[in-house]
């Protein structure tokens, strides 16, 4: 189910899938000073995929960080990780849709120029798209973010779009599985008439 909407955003959370090729994860976490000095938000959860190699990178920057950081990795199940956040940041990949039906406003960079054609999260207004990594500034990252933190408006107009986006995501899902089983009975009904 959607989140419930909190009138001041608390939590961050940072998922960049199974690689993060430009390691938008330790790009992200180095705005938190800022995110923490300028906006509500006190909580981070980072979720790092199986093929993340720049683990040590990730683990010095936290370690330079007082804030209250998690990070999970090979996370088996996300919405349980995505139900405490209040904003999140990601690529733009099958995750833009999981945060969509939870209600989530987020915030889009994609990882390279096949991401860039995933047209959903450029246009969707629940959706902050930033561009393609490479002309993403860290400072792009950061204006962001404390844009959707510190605009109630803004952030609560989001939300909205996301859980009207949810009822249609979750529409699609029965017509896939509809597909599905009429797909099979066909299936069966030519196996059986060939016997």
């Amino acid at each position: 189910p959607p989140i419930e909407f909190r009138e001041n955003p608390e939590t961050l959370f940072i998922c960049f899938g199974g690689v993060d090729q430009n390691n938008l994860t330790c790009r992200v976490l180095s705005t938190v000073p800022d995110l923490i000095k300028e906006t509500t938000i006190d909580k981070i959860i980072v979720v790092v995929g199986p093929g993340y190699r720049y683990k040590e990178e990730l683990d010095r920057i936290i370690a330079n960080l007082e804030e209250d950081i998690k990070v999970y990795q090979n996370v088996r199940n996300m919405p349980k990780l995505m139900k405490e956040a209040d904003i999140a940041i990601t690529s733009n990949g099958r995750t833009i849709y999981e945060l969509t039906a939870m209600g989530i406003p987020t915030i889009s960079i994609a990882q390279n120029d096949r991401e860039t054609l995933h047209l959903f999260a450029r246009y969707h207004p629940g959706i902050r798209y930033l561009g393609i990594a490479c002309t993403v500034s860290d400072r792009d990252i950061l204006e962001a973010i404390k844009e959707i933190a510190n605009n109630h408006n803004l952030r609560k107009k989001m939300y909205l779009a996301q859980i009207k986006a949810s009822k249609i995501i979750r529409q699609g899902i029965e017509r896939v599985i509809n597909e599905i089983m009429a797909s099979y009975w066909r299936w069966r009904n030519e196996k059986d008439q060939n016997w």
